[in-house]
């Protein structure tokens, strides 16, 4: 079978997954899950094909699991394949067989050898965790009935409009999924008028959530951001928010940073993937499902806390990055008129040799030669500025290079000082980095601490995100937030 990569996680496909179940009437052989092999067969959404025998399966049964990091379109290349044991794949305490809840049945395409019996340890329900809405605000019903507060989206803004003024009755600053990061909670995108919005969400009529958690609803991998009131503001629907307990929020948002939380959504929990982009959906029922202690120690709770303000503080620190000054004066020299095209006859290039649309993620450099894939290479005959171009396209917000856009891609003529001066300010800013990322590993040995992993456990979870393809599905961290930036405003053509 080839399918639609969403059948992942899809509903639609619960019949199918009925037959794969241990006592059906056939058995999952292989599955590949083309998500990081490029576009193949021109399709445009992530491919997925099952191997299957119609054999009733044995729980000793393997399944092969093949995620290919290029398609090959000549002789097959060589590429790991992991085998998982049929009870293991489809243990309900590993796979999260949820279509009781409406949420159809999954398969786990980024699944490997280790990952099961920590799966079942951190088992939401089981004997060492509970569903993280334990550690959110209770709310209660109008007959005063308990009911602890779910994740749900920011503001429904039904045609109401983000204007960049306030305007309206009750007009509100909002955020935006696209300027938060990790432990930032990015700058207000506009005001929206609450008393023109039919959904407000946790806010309700008198606006009082002004204490949240925040989490972008498309993204690579889960993070979090706690909102504070003395920033009053509301988040719109490309964000999920909740209420934590009081005193938890510190903690709750730190913990929503962890690798550990990456790995288990990576793994386990992640959906509705976009095509060429590896970002997903991350629903209000994804954070619901992730594992919290079920007995949380009080003193490993402060030690999260005052970490996530130190992730705070460093991220303010952060926001001052060598890549936003670096577009800053790319875009001035364009606007002065000080800048060439790469056709220009002054830098004499062949563009012949650039036959794909390559994937921005894949270009790298060698020498002075950018390669984007067997078929794409480009000789700009000056290291430096090859260089340049490919962090020019690196810093872009384009998914695939072609052919076009690099002849009309525009080059200042200082494009050496530019390039010396970006890579001083980026030796300087490193520091900032290193403790931005130690801070983050001391989270995530708290966070360990908090649900008693093992010394294999742990180093089980950090061997499997530096892997690929976890390594390519990483969160964004603050440095990272800027202005969108288009290919074409770096092109010969951006005012038209």
């Amino acid at each position: 079978m080839v399918v639609s990569g969403g059948y992942a996680s899809s509903e639609a496909a619960a019949k199918v997954w009925r037959l794969l179940w241990p006592g059906g009437e056939w058995s999952l052989r292989k599955l590949v899950w083309l998500e990081f092999a490029g576009k193949v067969w021109e399709a445009n959404v992530i491919p997925m094909v099952l191997i299957l025998e119609r054999t009733p399966p044995k729980p000793e049964d393997e399944i092969e699991l093949w995620v290919p990091s290029a398609w090959p379109k000549e002789a097959p290349e060589p590429h790991e394949v992991t085998r998982i044991a049929y009870g293991d794949f489809f243990d309900p305490k590993v796979n999260p067989r949820s279509s009781a809840l409406g949420h159809g049945e999954y398969l786990l395409p980024l699944l490997r050898e280790g990952d099961p019996p920590l799966l079942r340890k951190l088992y939401p329900g089981g004997e060492n965790c509970v569903p993280l809405t334990e550690a959110m605000e209770t709310q209660y019903t109008r007959h005063r009935k308990p009911q602890p507060f779910w994740w749900t989206y920011g503001v429904q803004r039904g045609g109401v409009e983000v204007t960049e003024d306030p305007q309206g009755a009750r007009p509100f600053p909002v955020l935006a999924g696209g300027g938060l990061a990790v432990a930032w909670a990015g700058e207000p995108a506009g005001y929206v008028d609450l008393e023109a919005v039919r959904s407000l969400s946790i806010w309700g009529r008198e606006g009082k959530a002004r204490t949240y958690l925040a989490v972008a609803e498309i993204a690579r991998a889960p993070f979090g951001v706690l909102v504070r009131k003395e920033k009053p503001s509301v988040a719109v629907n490309t964000v999920i928010v909740g209420i934590p307990k009081p005193g938890l929020g510190e903690a709750v948002a730190a913990y929503l940073n962890s690798a550990l939380v990456r790995w288990y959504y990576l793994v386990r929990l992640r959906s509705g993937v976009l095509e060429g982009s590896s970002r997903a959906h991350i629903y209000p029922r994804t954070l619901e499902t992730l594992p919290w202690p079920r007995e949380p120690k009080e003193d490993l709770l402060g030690k999260l806390s005052a970490l996530y303000g130190d992730l705070e503080a460093l991220a303010r620190e952060s926001r001052d990055n060598p890549s936003e000054w670096f577009l800053r004066e790319v875009e001035d020299r364009i606007d002065r008129g000080e800048a060439l095209t790469l056709s220009a006859p002054l830098f004499g290039l062949d563009f012949r040799k650039w036959r794909d649309q390559v994937p921005q993620t894949d270009l790298s450099v060698e020498g002075a030669v950018l390669k984007g894939s067997l078929h794409a290479e480009l000789d700009l005959k000056d290291p430096d500025l090859a260089r340049f171009v490919h962090l020019l396209l690196g810093l872009l917000e384009a998914e695939t290079v072609g052919s076009e856009d690099l002849q009309k891609l525009l080059v200042p003529r200082d494009y050496r000082d530019l390039l010396r001066e970006y890579e001083d300010r980026e030796q300087a800013f490193s520091g900032v980095r290193e403790r931005f990322m130690a801070t983050l590993e001391a989270v995530d040995e708290v966070v360990f601490d908090l649900f008693g992993l093992t010394p294999g456990e742990r180093a089980h979870v950090k061997a499997r995100l530096a892997s690929f393809p976890l390594d390519r599905l990483c969160p964004r961290y603050p440095w990272e937030v800027g202005e969108p930036r288009p290919l074409r405003a770096y092109t010969e053509d951006r005012f038209r």
